[in-house]
């Protein structure tokens, strides 16, 4: 027989150690990654790569994504994130339309909610056709980053006038150009 005490291992530590030590190594990581923001975005961005990947392909992982994320909106009614989204949305479009002029630049509308941003260069000319989808969030982000760049590309038309367009029956002015006119 052996006489030799087996080995237990570590401790069994109180809730209070638990919780201590948790608290200390959130602590150390929020310290790492301020120190280390390119490692940083790097993880992230490889962890997020990874579970977008598992969502697409995994309908039990894609179940308990979205049973969670029911479970949190039911216990933080006061955080809704349809209205957020929307009322960022729509502080992104108001600063957007800003920037390129406020109304339409055929007929000088100015009222928002019949403003549309248009492409000067319609999709349907050539090379721009593989950004045929690009939603209008991706848009205004690229006006609010680069706004000269972006006056060369879009433009600010009322529905009507875009309308119009689209289909031809607008006589073009300066800023506005018909897409049959595009040299693609």
């Amino acid at each position: 027989m052996d006489t030799q005490p087996k080995k237990q291992g570590r401790p069994r530590l109180t809730p209070e150690e638990k919780a201590e030590r948790v608290r200390r190594h959130r602590e150390n990581t929020k310290r790492w990654l301020a120190a280390h923001p390119e490692a940083t975005l790097r993880y992230r961005n490889r962890t997020n790569a990874a579970l977008k990947a598992r969502y697409k392909v995994d309908p039990a992982y894609r179940l308990k994504v979205s049973q969670a994320s029911k479970a949190w909106r039911a216990a933080h009614p006061e955080r809704d994130y349809t209205a957020t989204v929307i009322a960022c949305r729509k502080r992104r479009q108001a600063q957007a339309f800003a920037l390129l002029g406020g109304c339409c630049a055929h007929c000088g509308e100015k009222r928002p909610p019949v403003l549309v941003i248009d492409h000067i260069k319609p999709l349907r000319c050539g090379a721009r056709r593989a950004k045929l989808h690009e939603s209008t969030t991706h848009i205004y982000t690229k006006v609010l980053r680069d706004p000269v760049e972006a006056a060369k590309t879009y433009q600010i038309l009322c529905a009507n006038c875009n309308m119009a367009k689209g289909t031809g029956d607008v006589v073009p002015l300066e800023k506005v150009i018909n897409w049959r006119e595009c040299g693609n």
